[in-house]
């Protein structure tokens, strides 16, 4: 359930998360005909809720405490993978009913993410095959990387330097903690394995009911990358 330091689950984290499962399977039963639907969004945000309560009982309960918080942006350079498909209608959303006047310089900024991530791939394309053929590479884990080192900073980081959709930002966010300084998050360091993180995630039984709900709403193909579902949905 958790990479980087050991943590405990006690006995309230361990209720938490089975109560978090049960919500999800309530979820999956209640069938919305939308995830923009205001009875998949309630139940949606009570799970959001719990989650965050959990994630505080297991830092707690293992004596760690997180440097993450509301305004922090060290390392919000990520292109962020792994978002479910009714996580980016929800943010979508929240974009057009709180900030719609930004929409247009939203979807520029998103092009030439992807315009970037797209040459980055064929760099390391070409550069694998002089240079690393045969190797057994995670193409898709260095292509993140690289990206990463850009310091392209999420679209949705306000002038504040905090996330704009900090509300409804997905889970892949929130799982992630910083439990040291944050500034060893910013992408200088992501070779020097420096920063003490903790990646605070569901178990295998969770994992496979939000995956369910993933493909129930999903209508992107699979996409997983945050700034590309949200360029679809906004365009």
């Amino acid at each position: 359930m958790t990479e980087g330091p050991p943590v405990a689950y006690n006995q309230k984290a361990k209720e938490l998360h089975e109560e978090i499962l049960v919500e999800l399977e309530l979820l999956l039963a209640l069938d919305a005909p939308s995830c923009l639907d205001e009875s998949f969004k309630n139940a949606y945000f009570k799970i959001v809720e719990i989650y965050d309560r959990y994630q505080k009982e297991v830092l707690a309960g293992s004596e760690l405490s997180a440097a993450c918080s509301e305004g922090c942006s060290c390392c919000c350079c990520h292109w962020v993978d792994d978002v479910y498909s009714f996580e980016a209608e929800i943010i979508a959303d929240y974009i057009r009913l709180n900030f719609p006047e930004k929409i247009p310089s939203f979807i520029k900024y998103l092009q030439e993410d992807e315009a970037q991530l797209a040459y980055l791939d064929k760099m390391l394309k070409e550069k694998m095959v002089e240079d690393h053929e045969g190797e057994d590479l995670d193409e898709r884990e260095l292509l993140l990387s690289c990206f990463y080192i850009l310091k392209r900073p999420c679209m949705l980081v306000d002038d504040r330097g905090a996330c704009s959709v900090y509300p409804v930002r997905p889970l892949t966010c929130r799982i992630f903690v910083s439990l040291g300084e944050p500034e060893k998050c910013n992408p200088d360091h992501i070779d020097l394995e420096e920063a003490e993180t903790c990646i605070l995630d569901l178990d295998s039984r969770g994992d496979a009911l939000l995956e369910k709900l993933h493909k129930h709403y999903d209508r992107f193909h699979d996409e997983r990358g945050l700034r590309a579902l949200l360029l679809q949905i906004l365009k």
